[in-house]
């Protein structure tokens, strides 16, 4: 399975220079900063996600989205709102469509937004 992945990720990368492979070690440890130990599963997955892309320059602003109710959505969220740096859209859903005039309004945000320099190794600017 991981060499599947590998190997999905290394062709799918060429086009889109934005997609990492996650490394949820580095992941966790981010998260670490702001989350304790003792939550498991996907809030610390979640918030670490979101503050080391955004720490690596990997992204302009986050989209995250999870069911109506659940728990670990809601500590990332309540851990990440303080983040006022990092725009953020939390979108929460029930199985309706996700209404798309949000997700334009944000990424008009976004783009109206100066360009940020790349990281080291990037050679073309993220696409949102």
């Amino acid at each position: 399975m991981a060499r599947l992945r590998g190997l999905l990720y290394s062709r799918v990368r060429r086009h889109h220079a934005w997609l990492p492979a996650p490394d949820i070690a580095a992941l966790l440890a981010e998260s670490a900063q702001v989350l304790d130990r003792h939550p498991q599963g996907e809030a610390p997955v979640t918030v670490g996600s979101v503050l080391h892309h955004w720490n690596s320059g990997l992204c302009d602003g986050v989209v995250v989205v999870s069911p109506w109710g659940c728990g670990p959505a809601l500590i990332a969220e309540s851990l990440l709102r303080h983040r006022h740096e990092i725009p953020m859209l939390l979108v929460y859903v029930d199985g309706s469509p996700i209404d798309e005039r949000r997700l334009n309004a944000f990424a008009f945000r976004l783009r109206r937004q100066p360009v940020k320099s790349l990281p080291r190794g990037r050679t073309q600017p993220r696409q949102v």
